[in-house]
């Protein structure tokens, strides 16, 4: 087909955008020959394309020389373009025969190409959840080597949030590695799965206590003590005889129904409490009570945990 070129605007708002981002571009003339269409559709900010009729419809109006925004793209150190805004668009421009548009263009960056095309899908299409923001700001820091807390003021995050979140993914990464079942990463929700983090470098460990919480079903704030504890402890056969007490505890007392556990709970408090008069204790007793005390209160907390 013979060439056509197409036919473009300003588009104030995304100027506004980039302006706002502090984003520096150039108006251009780009082939479109030598643009990088894998890598643009992974990087543009919308949550559903359009649908065949759409862009029929969008094909249309461009042929018969509706104007449109300029589209935004990066032009990226090998001479490519990645298209950051207008992917539909410059789709469109491609199959009605055009070779080549006028864009803004700015220079490849990884989280001001994301930033903009975020913005900017909230003008020209849907844009995305704060969940789809958060899973791609993860990847900004884990997959670009950004630091968090720019990712997360760039992209208008929570610090806090965008850092729990890069723990989950961090730990779900690294239980893949460590042959833990993706069914037993799954039964672990995330926010006892961002401490696993905190095994990092325990492999051994961390898939100790992923299977263990995943099996066992442990709620978060034992399962957060364990993995303290695994963190904490250099011995290998601490960590895991303490471990291995901690489920033995929970196969004794999962046959126990509620009402054995309520009346084990009540001796054991009872025990707890008791008020000695040393005086008339021996020596012996004395020292099995020292030794008694400590593990009548460790198992009552277990116990209390498991009924509660």
């Amino acid at each position: 087909m013979q060439f056509r070129e197409c036919n473009e605007i300003d588009d104030k708002q995304a100027e506004n955008i980039m302006r706002e981002l502090g984003v520096k571009w150039a108006v251009e003339t780009v082939e479109l020959k030598k643009i990088d269409w894998m890598l643009s559709s992974q990087n543009h900010g919308r949550v559903n394309n359009l649908t065949p009729e759409q862009f029929d419809k969008l094909m249309a109006d461009k042929r018969r020389g509706d104007q449109f925004p300029r589209c935004i793209f990066a032009k990226m150190p090998s001479g490519k373009y990645m298209i950051v805004s207008g992917c539909n668009r410059s789709k469109a421009d491609r199959e009605i025969g055009a070779t080549r548009c006028t864009a803004y263009v700015i220079k490849f960056d990884p989280l001001e190409c994301q930033c903009v095309a975020q913005r900017c899908n909230a003008i020209h299409g849907h844009g995305l959840s704060i969940k789809d923001q958060l899973r791609l700001a993860v990847d900004m820091v884990d997959g670009h080597g950004l630091q968090i807390k720019d990712v997360a003021r760039t992209m208008a995050l929570d610090v806090a949030q965008l850092t729990r979140m890069c723990h989950v993914s961090r730990a779900t990464a690294q239980l893949l590695a460590c042959n833990v079942s993706q069914a037993a990463i799954n039964a672990i929700p995330d926010t006892t799965r961002q401490y696993l983090h905190q095994l990092r470098t325990k492999p051994e460990a961390m898939k100790a206590m992923a299977e263990a919480i995943a099996g066992y079903k442990i709620g978060n704030e034992e399962a957060r003590s364990l993995i303290q504890m695994a963190a904490a402890t250099e011995s290998k056969e601490l960590w895991q005889d303490k471990l291995k007490e901690f489920l033995a505890n929970k196969r004794s007392l999962k046959s126990l129904n509620k009402k054995k556990k309520s009346k084990i709970i009540s001796a054991a408090t009872t025990i707890a409490s008791w008020d000695y008069n040393k005086e008339t204790l021996t020596k012996a007793e004395l020292e099995t009570l020292a030794n008694l005390l400590p593990r009548v209160k460790s198992s009552l907390q277990t116990l209390q945990a498991l009924v509660n």
